[in-house]
């Protein structure tokens, strides 16, 4: 397709660049731009063949500026269209977008989002801190945007971010404030929004018909058959009144799937499927200032992309389900790779996204070293241990049953291993962590850990942080206490993996079981590995050598080696786009092809449930195995039987 600008050929470059800007800067206002339409431009309208296409308001064409003028273009006849049309009511003038409003420039915004800094590092033990530049633009960005994702990597800051933010905006518009998270991070949520707002705790409810200035809610109030169409119709029913002026979508990849086809249109709630997707949307659509936060949103799958933009209520959420899947989510995986790159584009240049990395913000951020060690264990017992807990299971020949059963017999039998680590620690007087995802070795990590502090007669305690604790709330404070008595924590990884803050309280943390996603075992160190950490972080895997542990190791370890080259290679790429880089520049290729093969090899080492079924099947082969079952009896003794004793 030719296109011409203001009767201008634009070249192969920026062509296509040219015809995504306009496709979707006006999604809802257009006609199809189809290959075989000759566009041009006068200096009273947009014509394709002779028919206005151009229709949308004034921030359309705001936006329709800023992107062309990005990307090179001369912007001054655009100037002169938009003034025109505007005076013509051809198009609505509307509020400016990305205006500060309440604030006279950027020095006074800047100047109150500083006012927040005494509370916040007060509470870390460092009066003197200040926040980073990038973490007050990251305030900036959302309070001046109606529909915003923060996808900033883990340990930056998105809560205080959006906290702030939030603050700012409900004290210049009034209203309330409604933040959805998951399950086991809502306390430590309106623990944050008191130490950061100093709002009067009074203020701040976990009850979805509190009247209170800020409720902080979970996902699953939204799809449980109990409470959601309850919660939902509340909810709604406020935004619509106008109650509710900021909605904080946290970990927003929870709001991902879901074919719009199975939600109710009428309105009554009676969703097919997907009810924690489609609740939100009732509730978001009526909300003016929707933000979503989570360092995996561009990571996804450019389809689980499409009901986030539905639920901040942006103009890509216009674009039908099908048309979308289309345009970004159709063809092989090298062809949804290119497409998810211009999605990613569109999403910078229509400013609705924004993120960094934690060195991209701090550069000088301390390192995270990880190691690993052997623990040897005697496998006829470890077998013994699979056979007897697939035998109380329902199903016990399905791999799952072989793989549950083999994770968590082998997380006990690692045990020993993760207290040797930890003895070298604690009898340095200093303090460790260890991560499980069982509550039976959670259990044996921590007696034996009050064992070791008996031993060295040790002054201290061990917390615990597992899930469905009612005062997990108090246990964390106490932990991150600069008078606590706890000299370790054992962290269950499901329910610690998100919404916990431990910078500057240890350096040495162990991993005696590890979870097979990269992104939950990222979520799990990130927990002490933050934005404002002091020191370096060493971080030990145990791994059992001689079992199947290895191989699982191997996979993770692989994945995570990957991810690792994937997150260095986007970091540039990032770096390039947000300098206003685009189209067919040369080393923005080459970074994006690297980026893509390695997203290829990770696609080959399979999804969860090859994993389950690959390794949960080997299980049961290799238990049916008299070779291993006679080799198994050469190993060590037993130091799990010692220390259940």
């Amino acid at each position: 397709m030719s296109v011409r600008y203001f009767g201008r050929r634009i070249d192969e470059d920026l062509n296509d660049q040219f015809k995504d800007v306009l496709k979707y800067n006006f999604i809802g206002f257009t006609k199809d731009i189809n290959d075989d339409d000759a566009m041009r431009c006068s200096d009273e309208k947009f014509v394709p063949r002779g028919e206005v296409f151009i229709r949308g308001t004034m921030n359309d064409m705001f936006d329709f500026g800023l992107i062309l003028k990005n990307r090179g273009f001369d912007v001054s006849m655009l100037r002169s269209v938009t003034s025109k049309l505007l005076s013509n009511g051809v198009i609505e003038k509307i509020k400016e977008k990305r205006k500060l409003d309440g604030f006279e420039d950027l020095e006074s915004f800047v100047s109150t989002v500083k006012t927040y800094e005494d509370a916040f590092f007060a509470e870390k033990d460092t009066p003197d801190g200040d926040f980073y530049r990038q973490q007050i633009d990251g305030v900036s960005f959302l309070y001046s945007s109606n529909s915003a994702l923060l996808g900033d990597s883990v340990g930056t800051g998105k809560t205080l971010q959006c906290v702030i933010a939030a603050d700012m905006r409900i004290k210049h518009d009034k209203g309330k404030c409604i933040v959805v998270t998951v399950n086991s991070v809502v306390p430590q949520y309106m623990k944050e929004i008191e130490k950061i707002t100093g709002v009067d705790p009074s203020e701040i409810s976990d009850n979805p018909h509190s009247n209170a200035k800020y409720r902080v809610l979970s996902y699953t109030l939204f799809s449980k058959p109990g409470s959601r169409e309850d919660v939902t119709n509340h909810l709604r029913e406020e935004a619509r009144s106008g109650d509710i002026n900021v909605l904080i979508l946290d970990e927003v990849h929870n709001v991902k799937n879901g074919n719009p086809r199975h939600r109710n249109a009428n309105g009554d709630l009676k969703h097919r499927s997907n009810h924690t997707t489609f609740n939100i949307q009732e509730v978001s659509q009526y909300v003016p200032f929707v933000w979503g936060a989570s360092a995996t949103i561009v990571a996804n799958k450019p389809i689980d992309l499409y009901n986030q933009m539905v639920a901040v209520n942006h103009k890509l959420g216009k674009i039908g389900y099908g048309k979308f899947k289309f345009e970004f989510d159709s063809g092989g995986v090298k062809e949804k790779l290119i497409s998810a790159d211009k999605l990613k584009e569109i999403l910078l240049d229509q400013g609705v996204y924004v993120q960094r990395t934690k060195k991209s913000i701090r550069g000088d951020m301390p390192e995270q070293f990880v190691a690993e060690q052997d623990a040897v264990i005697n496998t006829h017992d470890l077998d013994n241990s699979v056979r007897s807990r697939m035998s109380g299971y329902k199903n016990p020949n399905l791999p799952i049953s072989a793989m549950t059963a083999f994770r968590t017999s082998v997380a006990e039998h690692k045990v020993p291993q993760s207290l040797a680590i930890a003895d070298s620690v604690l009898s340095q007087g200093k303090k460790v962590a260890i991560f499980t995802n069982f509550n039976e070795s959670a259990d044996l990590l921590t007696h034996g850990l009050r064992a070791i502090l008996e031993k060295y007669q040790i002054d201290g305690t061990v917390a615990q942080i597992r899930g469905n604790q009612r005062n997990r709330q108090q246990i964390v404070e106490n932990f991150k206490s600069p008078n606590s008595t706890d000299m370790a924590i054992v962290i269950n990884i499901k329910a610690g993996g998100t919404g916990l803050d431990f910078p500057n309280i240890l350096k040495d943390v162990i991993v005696n079981d590890f979870d097979w996603s990269v992104a939950q075992d990222e979520q799990s160190l990130g927990r002490f590995y933050r934005i404002n950490s002091q020191e370096d972080i060493n971080v030990t895997y145990v791994i059992a050598n001689s079992t199947l542990d290895r191989d699982f190791y191997q996979i993770l370890d692989n994945k995570r080696r990957i991810a690792e080259r994937i997150k260095k290679l986007s970091e540039e790429e990032m770096q390039m786009l947000n300098d206003g880089i685009r189209g067919r520049n040369k080393r923005l290729r080459e970074l994006r092809d690297a980026r893509h093969e390695a997203l290829m090899e990770q696609e080959q080492l399979g999804g969860d449930k090859d994993i389950i079924n690959n390794m949960g099947n080997q299980v049961i082969r290799d238990l049916n195995n008299p070779d291993i079952l006679a080799n198994s009896n050469k190993m060590m003794k037993n130091w799990f039987k010692r220390l259940k004793q």
